[in-house]
């Protein structure tokens, strides 16, 4: 079976903000309002900010390449 990458559902809302910023007190709170009210802000956030770190599954999703055992090492 030949799997076929899907678009990401189309945003409407808002604007999200490009980049988080650390000394932001609004991003703060638009942080906090994602994770326990609108879930789907923030995977549309991410999916933004990097698709491929979006789709990684598991200790990837945190540390990215990072994680990565080379094969040699094994």
């Amino acid at each position: 079976m030949d799997k076929q990458a899907h678009p990401f559902p189309t945003y409407y809302g808002p604007p999200l903000p490009a980049v988080l910023q650390l000394w932001n007190p609004r991003h703060y709170g638009l942080l906090l309002l994602w994770v326990f009210f609108q879930p789907s802000r923030l995977k549309h956030y991410l999916w933004q900010a990097d698709p491929d770190l979006y789709r990684a599954a598991g200790w990837r999703f945190f540390c990215g390449a990072a994680c990565a055992i080379p094969p040699t090492a094994i």
